[in-house]
């Protein structure tokens, strides 16, 4: 089917076959200009206070294009928080997962927050795949599997996440 399609509709087309279901536009983009650094002009799945940050590793030029309906926002959209206490002790740091899973507790349980539906929530931890599983047994643990499933409470590295997509997103430093 492949084939006849890129027959039909690619003949004399530059790449015409290397183009498949198995193949990326970055790599299309690749090969097209080989050497080249591609890099995004537009992202579509965060507002502008989060992507700020990565802005600058584009010279500026990433343009946020997500525009939440006001159901959906969250403000400020970016809180950063220091665990006073926590320390890390091999891959995982208790102090930092227990506050997490509190917060989470408190973002289920807020009439507000939830008003427009559940909120989808994910933890990312950005050292070792430990921390996240030490989170996900507290959260069964501290809300149970149901809760979790309603609110698509998802733990795991940031390969994990990779295409995934959640309303309130932590992130575990350890």
């Amino acid at each position: 089917v492949v084939n006849r399609l890129r027959t039909t509709y690619l003949a004399g087309q530059p790449l015409a076959e290397q183009i498949d279901p198995a193949t990326s536009l970055y790599e299309l983009g690749g090969m097209m200009y080989p050497g080249k650094v591609i890099v995004l002009r537009e992202h579509f799945r965060c507002v502008e206070p989060i992507i700020r940050f990565s802005s600058r590793f584009y010279g500026g030029h990433l343009v946020p294009l997500r525009l939440p309906k006001p159901s959906e926002r969250l403000d400020p959209p970016l809180i950063d928080v220091l665990v006073e206490d926590g320390k890390r002790r091999g891959d995982v740091n208790v102090a930092e997962a227990t506050y997490i899973v509190e917060e989470i507790k408190r973002a289920i349980a807020d009439p507000v927050l939830n008003a427009a539906g559940k909120r989808s929530i994910g933890v990312i931890s950005l050292h070792a795949d430990k921390q996240a599983k030490l989170i996900y047994d507290r959260l069964i643990h501290a809300v149970g599997p149901e809760i979790m499933s309603d609110h698509h409470i998802m733990c795991g590295d940031a390969a994990t996440f990779q295409g995934q997509e959640r309303d309130i997103i932590f992130l575990s430093m350890v």
